[in-house]
């Protein structure tokens, strides 16, 4: 797989769950088996799906961003390329290092052990590009 459609794959991966948490935040909540939370109030539940909308405004905007990479790529210089890679990898490996524990501690879900799988096929993917450019200059 080549650089941009790794990036193209990666911002629609991030625009679509970004669009999804911002509007279906409750479904969404749903996925990692957090349907009814014992010993919080209903005001305590509406904060918990306010910072998933939060959550996936911030993955929309990831999304967008990467996409605008993805459509210049090739006019980047080597060293901005390569930055732009490293700030992946750090993103996703950071990512895959909260949603395991999190999935480990509270979700217990399959949707987790999902999430950790799509973080961490792009986290090898950006670092095998990383590792193929080192190699080849």
């Amino acid at each position: 797989m080549n650089y941009k459609r790794l990036l193209l794959l990666n911002s629609i991966v991030f625009i679509t769950a970004g669009i999804a948490f911002c509007l279906y935040a409750p479904l969404a909540l749903a996925l990692f088996q957090i349907t009814k939370v014992e010993g919080i109030n209903t005001i305590a539940y509406w904060y918990i799906v306010s910072f998933v909308r939060l959550f996936g405004a911030a993955l929309f905007g990831s999304g967008l961003s990467i996409w605008a990479y993805s459509s210049s790529i090739k006019e980047l210089s080597a060293r901005s390329r390569s930055g732009l890679l490293y700030a992946l990898i750090i993103g996703n490996s950071i990512a895959v290092i909260t949603i395991l524990t999190q999935q480990i501690s509270i979700w217990q879900s399959t949707f987790g052990w999902i999430l950790i799988i799509v973080f961490a096929a792009f986290l090898f993917g950006y670092g095998y590009i990383l590792f193929q450019e080192s190699k080849a200059g």
